[in-house]
């Protein structure tokens, strides 16, 4: 908590203690006829105060203050960086078959911190996809951009971007670094093959 604060807090807890004993002082002395000793025990804490009369209302109004302030920025401090994971989704991404093209073309931007973008995929022979585990196809016919579609449906977790094409299907993308990662396609009987691609552009 900063010094200041720290400061009023005392302050406000000492005029507090002051006003409460002041407050038994009238309690006790009216139930033991104002006993001498009591009145100079009660007179003591109240010079430290100064003597006058505290008005509770701005001390309450400064202890809200301070408690909701320290929250406030303790809240600020663990807040999640979100839009520093989406900014590393951003780009123009492409994945290529082993023949070198273009198995995916994927062009994510971000929009008043909202996910959008483009893909467009090739038409593909990924041979036995059964047991095809390690993202391997040839293109019959490569990925262009002419014939992209818009995505839908993104949501960022981490370092992991969940979407969808206009045609419905639905894609996994996971950062394996700065401008790499390893796209999934969910629902098919591809789900389990990862399929590298890179940024080409910010």
């Amino acid at each position: 908590m900063p010094l200041f604060a720290t400061q009023e807090l005392s302050l406000a807890m000492k005029c507090l203690l002051c006003s409460m004993l002041r407050f038994c002082r009238r309690a006790v002395s009216s139930a033991l006829g104002k006993d001498n000793e009591m009145k100079r025990y009660f007179s003591a804490y109240r010079r430290s105060c100064g003597g006058s009369a505290i008005d509770l209302w701005p001390l309450l109004v400064w202890l809200v203050l301070i408690g909701v302030a320290g929250r406030s920025l303790g809240a600020q401090s663990d807040a999640p960086p979100p839009s520093r994971n989406r900014a590393e989704f951003v780009g123009m991404w492409e994945g290529v078959c082993q023949d070198g093209k273009p198995l995916v073309l994927l062009m994510i931007g971000s929009i008043s911190n909202e996910i959008e973008g483009t893909i467009s995929l090739g038409n593909v022979n990924f041979g036995n996809s059964a047991g095809n585990r390690t993202g391997t196809c040839t293109a019959t016919d490569p990925a262009s951009r002419d014939h992209s579609m818009p995505i839908k449906n993104a949501l960022v977790d981490g370092q992991k971007l969940t979407f969808e094409s206009a045609r419905g299907l639905k894609f996994e993308m996971v950062l394996t670094s700065g401008d790499s990662a390893a796209l999934r396609f969910l629902s098919t009987p591809m789900e389990d093959a990862a399929f590298d691609i890179h940024k080409k552009s910010p």
